[in-house]
């Protein structure tokens, strides 16, 4: 890679606009003046010329838009040429913005799975506690719990 010599031109201010335009700045007048002769529901053939698939669906979106229609593309291209059928713009409600997806609140850790109080029952220091119909003794002696009706495996001791 050595003695590799690079040579590069600052491009002028005019140069870089008509080289990189912003989105929204691209002449579509000749797309929305070809869409103008179009009636809904007519459909149409475009010859790219050279023009990329990409490019022409964009700048004939963009001025469908502005002519107030949407596009239908056909699935199929055939010999540089891109068909369409011209469709009713969809309104959107009065006053909608595009807004940015925001992210759903987080969610509340789920309570662990206890019994209901009233079925919890604490004596005096002479008695066991008994969940259910089982004291807290058996059901970490056999390791299970089976308070709601549902069979749970206890991790080591509460």
């Amino acid at each position: 890679m050595a003695g590799v010599t690079v040579t590069l031109r600052k491009l002028r201010q005019e140069e870089a606009a008509r080289s990189f335009p912003r989105r929204g700045q691209i002449d579509v007048s000749e797309y929305a003046a070809a869409l103008r002769a179009l009636k809904i529901g007519d459909s149409a053939e475009f010859a790219l010329d050279g023009l990329s698939n990409r490019a022409a669906k964009r700048r004939f979106g963009l001025a469908a838009t502005q002519v107030g229609y949407r596009l239908k593309w056909a699935s199929t291209t055939v010999d540089d040429r891109l068909y369409f059928r011209v469709l009713v713009a969809i309104a959107s409600p009065a006053g909608a913005e595009r807004r940015q997806r925001t992210r759903p609140p987080p969610r509340k850790p789920e309570a662990p799975t206890v019994a209901p109080q009233s079925t919890c029952r604490h004596f005096a220091d002479s008695q066991p506690a008994i969940v259910g119909r089982h004291t807290v003794e058996e059901i970490h002696q056999d390791g299970h719990s089976n308070v709601d009706g549902l069979l749970h495996e206890m991790q080591g001791p509460a």
